[in-house]
């Protein structure tokens, strides 16, 4: 198979499980930073001035950050918005400031406090084509189709797992969502604002590590739980993953991580880390 192919169709061809792909991290600073934008959309941005001691702040304070945008053409955005999100089962929020100057960035409180709390999901459809061009020709069709249902979507930096084009996430739900053909745009966005998990393009649920979103979606698809708090991670010790169901059920899921005896590009463009990048496996279901 050629390798010549972009990432995302490449990843499909080889048929590439996204399971477990999510970030680690269990909390956002989302900035709405008009373009342009460089492969580093924080430091290569209108933010490059704060972007240092902003990451570092944000980072102190269990968050990521991403930037986004209303439009990919530049605008002006006075005041501009910001928001925290945490992710974690049982402590989700999300809140927005509005911002007047970047300086204000720094003295944003993390912890969310002050801001205003939003009700319906934010949703970031990843276009950052300066990171890789999957993102954005995927991604740019679904953007639209996301905003035409209605979705609260804006254009996000990269989010991670290019090779999953189109890829977006559902913030405070902690969702990573990959592969969304632009033509499910409104099922996807129904089902979130219902507070359902889109279960044939979910890539893990943030803020939980590899092995336990691996298991966490083996298990919500073979026991149907498409809720969003039907089946939580009650706890992990290495690749033994215990998950709880909210009627009360738990097991204990066994998972091991092993090579796919591929080495590939792991994203487009000449300078493309080539890696086997392996799949989880479910080794054991047991009840617990």
């Amino acid at each position: 198979m050629s390798v010549d192919l972009p990432c995302s169709e490449l990843a499909e061809a080889l048929g590439e499980d996204m399971a477990g792909s999510a970030p680690a991290a269990g909390g956002f600073l989302v900035v709405e930073q008009p373009g342009p934008w460089g492969r580093d959309a924080v430091r290569e941005s209108g933010l490059r001035p704060v972007a240092e001691e902003l990451e570092t702040r944000a980072g102190a304070a269990g968050l990521k950050v991403h930037v986004v945008r209303r439009s990919v053409r530049r605008y002006a955005a006075e005041p501009a918005a910001a928001w925290v999100a945490r992710v974690q089962p049982g402590a989700r929020s999300l809140v927005r400031f509005e911002v007047g100057s970047i300086g204000e960035l720094l003295d944003l409180p993390l912890d969310g406090g002050g801001g205003t709390p939003q009700d319906r999901p934010l949703l970031l459809a990843c276009t950052h084509s300066t990171r890789d061009p999957c993102c954005a020709r995927r991604g740019l069709p679904l953007h639209r189709a996301l905003a035409a249902a209605g979705a609260d979507v804006w254009h996000a930096s990269h989010l991670g797992g290019h090779r999953f084009a189109a890829t977006m996430a559902v913030l405070p739900h902690g969702l990573w969502l990959g592969r969304v053909p632009a033509a499910e745009a409104r099922a996807v966005v129904e089902a979130v604002e219902a507070n359902r998990i889109p279960l044939p393009y979910v890539r893990g649920r943030a803020g939980a590590p590899p092995a336990a979103q691996a298991a966490e979606l083996a298990l919500r698809r073979r026991e149907a739980l498409d809720g969003l708090d039907d089946l939580l991670v009650a706890g992990a010790d290495g690749d033994v993953v215990t998950l709880a169901a909210i009627d009360g059920r738990r097991w204990a899921v066994t998972m091991r991580h092993e090579p796919t005896e591929r080495h590939r590009p792991v994203s487009c463009g000449p300078g493309a880390k080539v890696e086997d990048p392996g799949r989880w496996i479910v080794a054991d279901v047991a009840t617990a």
